[in-house]
């Protein structure tokens, strides 16, 4: 199952909202935080963490699903 509850692109900026399952822990979420520059912020409608950053580059969302994964200790590592 994805840790990814979905992604949106913002029509304003080009960046993007990725909302997480409510799974990952606090350190979890600040190490992806940190890891992609992004702002962490409460959905509170979903109950839910989300990350959002204002310019989307190439793959990133597929970065944050690999990171999540590594994070969670099911994917590769990731250098």
């Amino acid at each position: 199952m994805s840790a990814i509850k979905r992604a949106r692109k913002l029509a304003m900026t080009g960046g993007y909202e990725v909302v997480l399952e409510p799974t990952l822990t606090i350190s979890q979420l600040e190490e992806l935080k940190s890891w992609y520059g992004a702002e962490l912020q409460g959905r509170e409608d979903v109950g839910s963490p989300a990350l959002v950053k204002s310019s989307l580059s190439g793959r990133v969302l597929q970065l944050i699903e690999d990171r999540i994964l590594c994070l969670e200790g099911k994917g590769p590592d990731i250098q």
